[in-house]
């Protein structure tokens, strides 16, 4: 599945160049101070690969949570109970709700300066980046959770420059 790029001057914000969003790729547009317009940036390859890989994730986190608000949503219509609304919101918070669980975690445990880096989403994007005929597996994120350093699991050679 290829994402969709959109170009954006507000999004995202801070320091970051793209946000992932399902599957959607938003891009900031970088001003130019010669010409006084705002122009669209070229993503590099590895670029486009690592943000493809968040788009895999999210996507396998949205399905997940199809399958837990449809058998929430059965729970609730066998007790004979009226399907609350965050049944239906539940696939689109799921993907971000467990980053954000993973994220926080990861702000406990030391070193606190490289939470965003040890998040298990992000270390299997940076580990697939340079990865020129990607292999997806579902919810092969889980597998970067114990560990600390990618580099780990055997990628020295493909470390950024």
């Amino acid at each position: 599945m290829k994402p969709f790029f959109i170009y954006s001057r507000y999004l995202p914000f801070g320091k970051f160049d793209y946000l992932t969003f399902l599957v959607w790729v938003i891009i900031k547009k970088q001003y130019n101070p010669a010409t006084g317009v705002w122009e669209r940036p070229v993503m590099s390859d590895w670029a486009v690969r690592h943000e493809t890989w968040h788009v895999w994730q999210q996507c396998c986190l949205f399905v997940l949570g199809v399958v837990c608000a449809i058998a929430s949503a059965a729970t609730f219509a066998l007790a004979g109970v009226s399907i609350p609304w965050w049944v239906w919101v539940t696939p689109v918070v799921a993907p971000y709700a467990v980053y954000a669980v993973c994220w926080f975690v990861e702000l406990l445990l030391p070193p606190y300066d490289s939470a965003y880096r040890d998040v298990c989403f992000e270390s299997e994007a940076q580990y697939h980046e340079y990865d020129e005929n990607p292999q997806y597996c579902p919810f092969s994120f889980l597998r970067f959770i114990p560990n600390k350093d990618w580099r780990a699991l055997g990628r020295e050679r493909f470390k950024k420059q």
